[in-house]
């Protein structure tokens, strides 16, 4: 870890190391970070499924949480928090509010610079969200209907909006797929709308993109050519458009990429959007009472 710390840094990046909570009590983990805290002031703490059991009973948690912030000399003023919830596609809203909610409140002492929540509701396999070929549906982005509740009861607190965009983070980049159906998961408010084609290996293979452009594009969900490099892709597709002077359908990494290059457009108008809703209502609220 240092090594990679040290290289970055020489290439001018700014690294921050994450401290993970599941980890911390292997010694040789916890010794590097310890050494690394003697020359960086900044680390995120990541807090997963490890931690929000400890959270139940409270006092395995905090004495946890006192052990890093005392053995690392953290002033937590400038470390942040990521609560990791990993796949979120079979857990409900109400738990992962609680667990946030619950977080918040143990976290509240320690001052962090903030704490971040992250998510995914897409799941593993396209059948958890679209169960029949050739079809289409929406699925429910839980993390951010969690984080939008939250911060409209919390507006004060410094929690902001993180997820994992639009693939699953429990399919790791070696998981070999070769009937993976061709698909497009798009970023709608609140929602992913899902586009499933079939099997890659069948029919018009990768030519099937076509179709399922032109189906996201007169679903009335498409935001749009000029919205985002993905969206100019799609459309592209969807026409049998050129590139490099092939007709153009990807292949599932390209894909990813598109779905994700909207996502991350549209997410982050979304999240400023209610930002910016979030400090209109709260000031309005602070002159109303004075």
């Amino acid at each position: 870890m240092s090594v990679f710390i040290s290289c970055l840094s020489t290439k001018g990046c700014e690294v921050l190391p994450v401290i993970g909570y599941d980890r911390w009590e292997d010694e040789e983990y916890s010794t590097v970070l310890q050494l690394l805290a003697q020359s960086k002031d900044r680390f995120i703490l990541r807090l997963d499924s490890y931690a929000f059991e400890d959270m139940v009973e409270e006092e395995p948690f905090l004495d946890t949480i006192e052990n890093i912030v005392s053995l690392m000399g953290l002033d937590t003023r400038k470390c942040s928090v990521i609560l990791d919830f990993g796949d979120v596609s079979k857990d409900s809203i109400v738990d992962i509010q609680e667990q946030v909610d619950t977080a918040l409140s143990l976290l509240k002492d320690y001052q962090f610079s903030f704490i971040s929540i992250a998510g995914c509701s897409i799941t593993s396999d396209i059948n958890g969200m679209v169960p029949k070929t050739n079809s289409t549906g929406l699925v429910v982005r839980k993390e951010f209907k969690v984080w939008k509740s939250v911060r409209s009861f919390n507006p004060d607190a410094k929690f902001v909006f993180g997820d994992y965009g639009i693939a699953n983070p429990n399919v790791g980049d070696e998981t070999i797929a070769p009937d993976a159906n061709g698909k497009i998961r798009y970023t709608i408010s609140d929602s992913y709308f899902v586009v499933r084609g079939y099997s890659r290996r069948q029919g018009d293979k990768g030519a099937q993109m076509h179709g399922l452009c032109q189906s996201l594009i007169s679903s009335g969900y498409f935001c749009g050519v000029d919205f985002s490099w993905g969206d100019m892709m799609i459309e592209q597709c969807a026409n049998y458009g050129k590139v490099k002077g092939k007709v153009f359908v990807g292949n599932p990494t390209s894909w990813v990429a598109i779905d994700t290059t909207h996502h991350m457009t549209y997410v982050t108008q979304e999240v400023v959007e209610f930002e910016n809703v979030i400090y209109a209502t709260h000031h309005l609220r602070d002159a109303v009472h004075n």
